[in-house]
């Protein structure tokens, strides 16, 4: 039997809830395997949805026949996408993890702590002797002032950005770091009184 919270999830992970339904989702995250599981499924919608072409979103609206009112916004379009890609996902009908030029496994990370049940999504590329950077967030307590720790395969760190969180409890970060990507190991996502909230591996290549 499917949870009822599931259904929670893609607003959850697309910053669509107000604060006290976030933190409901996330005490229930506490207890209930099934939707951490979902959870992991579709952390990637995020990042995703800044490559996808209008083609492709487009396509995705009229697959899962998401009604779209006069006038539509560009942003209001990919609100749609995700809501067809979470309803993929989450009813295993099709793999749109897989759309072509969707993500990018090299340059793309993705996890949902399982302490803390933020997610997080960054997506990494070299520009010469620095690395361009764009974090997602989701699930993170609203106004909670954070950073980006860069951490190099030499142990030295870097803070790298530092936000506060929407009262939606989620961010939107781009980034640069002077750390050329090839001598990058990974990322922290931390609090002002350095609590991880989550922690990214780069892929070996």
């Amino acid at each position: 039997m499917t949870c009822p919270t599931v259904t929670d999830l893609g607003p959850y992970v697309l910053g669509g809830l107000e604060p006290e339904e976030y933190a409901d989702v996330r005490r229930h995250l506490d207890h209930c395997v099934q939707c951490r599981d979902a959870l992991e499924e579709i952390a990637w919608i995020p990042a995703s949805l800044d490559k996808l072409p209008t083609e492709e979103i487009e396509r995705l609206i009229a697959q899962h026949r998401i009604r779209q009112t006069a006038g539509t916004t560009a942003r209001r379009q990919r609100w749609l996408a995700a809501a067809a890609m979470v309803l993929a996902v989450i009813g295993a009908t099709t793999a749109v993890a897989h759309v072509p030029g969707s993500m990018n496994a090299g340059s793309t990370m993705q996890t949902v702590d399982p302490h803390t049940r933020v997610t997080a999504t960054l997506a990494m590329t070299p520009r010469g002797a620095k690395t361009g950077l764009r974090l997602k967030l989701a699930g993170v307590a609203p106004g909670e002032r954070c950073s980006l720790i860069s951490r190099t395969k030499a142990g030295r760190t870097e803070v790298t950005a530092t936000w506060v969180a929407s009262y939606r409890g989620t961010a939107d970060i781009p980034a640069t770091t002077a750390i050329p990507a090839t001598q990058l190991s990974g990322f922290d996502i931390v609090t002002a009184d350095d609590r991880v909230l989550a922690r990214l591996a780069v892929p070996h290549r």
